[in-house]
């Protein structure tokens, strides 16, 4: 951050061939000779790059500092729900709670003691239902994807459920299996009845699929056409939801949910369109 005028004539005295010099007056105190630090190229080169580092690096912190700074907030909360770091277990958090109505989170509610040093539980509550989770149970939970494309029933999480960001820990506790890595959408292995899991039914929306169609330009030509309105979401796709709709030509209505989603499975990975009817 200084001039470089004023580096230049600081450096020049540091390194100053004769006796005068910063360096040569360290040597001079282990009784070393004086060197001639600056006449020789291979010497004068790193000097100079050590020099240079030196000024650098004032600017490049603040810049760096001023960086951190402009973090959104929202990716440590993120990171909180997810389990946070290894070494972190959530110090002086004891509980959070997750409440949403109507399609809506209204409140994120945070329970601190500084004399707290265990784990942290994570309440969800939902239109009268609430699923509490233990940071346990969040930090070891590990997503699963589906076996195949042969899927019978959806699960869309709600908003505290998305919000909480307890996505592994669905499919640890209801035996769900996630559509893909970033895919939030799930399904059960073996046709494991969704509507049977009642407390997931105040938590987010149950769909029965009724077909699964690969997603190009005459699959979506032909669901277009046979449920012409019809509600569209997209997800994990390289559309929104109103260009997915676009693109199919339906407009709202009954008819079905499409959903155009991206599928993994250990042998493909691919963009769907799953037509589907809410339970």
């Amino acid at each position: 951050m200084l001039p470089m005028i004023s580096v230049m004539l600081m450096w020049y005295f540091i390194y100053y061939p004769d006796a005068t010099g910063l360096l040569n007056i360290i040597l001079g105190k282990l009784n070393i000779e004086p060197k001639m630090w600056l006449n020789n190229p291979n010497i004068a080169i790193i000097l100079i790059i050590i020099t240079m580092t030196w000024r650098s690096m004032g600017a490049s912190m603040l810049l760096y500092f001023s960086a951190l700074q402009t973090v959104n907030t929202d990716l440590y909360e993120a990171a909180l729900m997810e389990g946070g770091s290894e070494e972190w277990n959530g110090n002086w958090v004891r509980e959070i709670h997750v409440v949403a109505s109507g399609g809506e989170c209204k409140e994120l509610l945070v329970w601190m003691d500084r004399e707290w040093k265990g784990e942290y539980g994570v309440t969800c509550r939902e239109d009268g239902g609430s699923l509490l989770f233990s940071s346990e149970e969040i930090r070891s939970s590990k997503a699963v994807l589906p076996e195949a494309v042969d899927l019978k029933y959806i699960f869309e999480p709600g908003k505290s459920l998305a919000k909480a960001g307890v996505f592994n820990a669905l499919c640890s506790r209801f035996g769900l299996v996630k559509l893909a890595r970033s895919t939030n959408l799930f399904s059960s292995p073996s046709h494991v009845i969704l509507s049977e899991a009642k407390d997931l039914f105040n938590f987010g929306k149950i769909f029965e699929v009724k077909e699964i169609v690969r997603m190009n330009k005459a699959g979506m030509r032909d669901v277009g056409k046979r449920y012409p309105k019809s509600e569209v979401s997209a997800r994990n796709i390289p559309l929104t939801s109103a260009e997915l709709r676009s693109r199919l030509g339906v407009r709202s209505g009954d008819d079905a949910h499409i959903f155009g989603v991206r599928i993994e499975t250990p042998f493909q990975a691919d963009n769907f369109l799953l037509v589907c009817h809410r339970i």
